[in-house]
């Protein structure tokens, strides 16, 4: 058999094995080269669905999804079963590692969800090349947008992995400002502020922040436990403290957002 022969006959078992996708890669640590802008897509679909005044909605949250690719994809045929969830909401780690490959792969099943999906980047997220990787697939690590006349900010709150510079106090100050526009304004982020990670005047500042504006919610994930916890300011408002637990253990939360108030349910798949 000539060279050519054989070099075709590899081709088409490599075509009938594998289709289009190459059976290997050279590196792990390989970086995404296209801009899929998810992040942007989804906003605008978001958009398109959001009122001009406000009216009580539901979204799914989950975080910590890293390699359990069944649940997600468990959870994505569940969401998909139901009519009354208008967006999921991740709060950070969707991968182990921050390689490629495996923002490929969830972003493979995030995709076939039926509503708008929207994340914000985690610890491991960052790792390797994790950082370049979630920007290339989602966008920017911080950014907000209303529905229904209410506001969410989405923080980067890894200041391990980044620098002095994260979380981006100023900015999310500035996010929060107008909160009498808004019938209430949430945070999703990875980290709480009462946490280990910041030192403690991060800790102040991030705390100060919220309690100084009309926040209602901050949901995060990073420690693998579903907790929710009510913080009552001297003004008699109320801020609520949410992780919404690993997607492992098979359960998502469900935040209905009503004119006077935020309800939390936890389900399990």
């Amino acid at each position: 058999m000539s060279s050519i022969s054989t070099a075709a006959t590899a081709i088409l078992v490599c075509v009938f094995l594998f289709g289009c996708e190459p059976p290997f890669h050279y590196s792990p640590y390989g970086i995404e080269s296209s801009a899929h802008q998810l992040t942007a897509l989804n906003l605008d679909r978001l958009e398109q669905a959001s009122l001009p005044h406000f009216a009580p909605f539901r979204f799914a949250l989950t975080a910590d999804t890293h390699a359990y690719y069944d649940q997600m994809d468990k959870l994505v045929r569940v969401l998909n079963r139901r009519s009354d969830i208008d967006f999921l909401l991740i709060a950070g780690d969707l991968t182990d590692y921050g390689m490629q490959r495996e923002y490929q792969w969830k972003v493979d099943l995030l995709n076939k969800l039926s509503i708008p999906y929207l994340t914000v980047i985690g610890n491991h997220d960052s790792l390797n090349n994790g950082k370049e990787n979630y920007a290339a697939f989602f966008g920017n690590f911080d950014y907000s947008f209303v529905f229904n006349q209410v506001k969410f900010v989405a923080l980067n709150s890894n200041s391990w992995e980044f620098d002095d510079a994260v979380p981006r106090f100023d900015w999310l100050q500035k996010e929060l400002d107008n909160d009498f526009l808004y019938r209430h304004q949430l945070v999703l982020t990875h980290i709480l502020p009462q946490n280990d990670r910041f030192t403690p005047q991060q800790s102040a500042v991030y705390l100060a922040t919220v309690r100084q504006h009309f926040v209602s919610l901050l949901a995060a994930g990073h420690n693998h436990a579903h907790t929710y916890t009510e913080e009552v300011l001297s003004s008699g408002r109320t801020i609520a403290y949410l992780t919404a637990g690993t997607l492992k253990d098979r359960a998502y939360v469900v935040v209905t957002v009503e004119a006077d108030q935020i309800r939390i349910d936890r389900e399990h798949f």
